[in-house]
């Protein structure tokens, strides 16, 4: 993912469900854990499940945005994501 912006965070992807994937979203500075990113069904989309206490300006946010929609991008084309 190319950005106009300094990169603050980490994607690790921590599973695979045999359909979509699970995605730890960690500081990339500290290495702590701030949110998951899974697929959740109800909405048919990848979505943020943030750990408590988190915050998160508006760079993280659209990093995290971008992220997400790849994965959406990729699964629309066939991809597991």
């Amino acid at each position: 993912m190319s950005s106009p912006f300094k990169t603050y965070l980490k994607f690790v992807q921590i599973r695979d469900t045999g359909k979509t994937k699970i995605f730890e979203v960690q500081s990339l500075r500290y290495g702590h854990k701030l949110a998951e990113i899974k697929y959740y069904g109800a909405w048919r989309k990848y979505t943020l499940f943030p750990e408590a206490h988190t915050l998160f300006d508006c760079k993280c946010l659209q990093e995290i945005t971008d992220f997400m929609n790849n994965l959406m991008e990729e699964r629309r084309h066939g991809k597991k994501a």
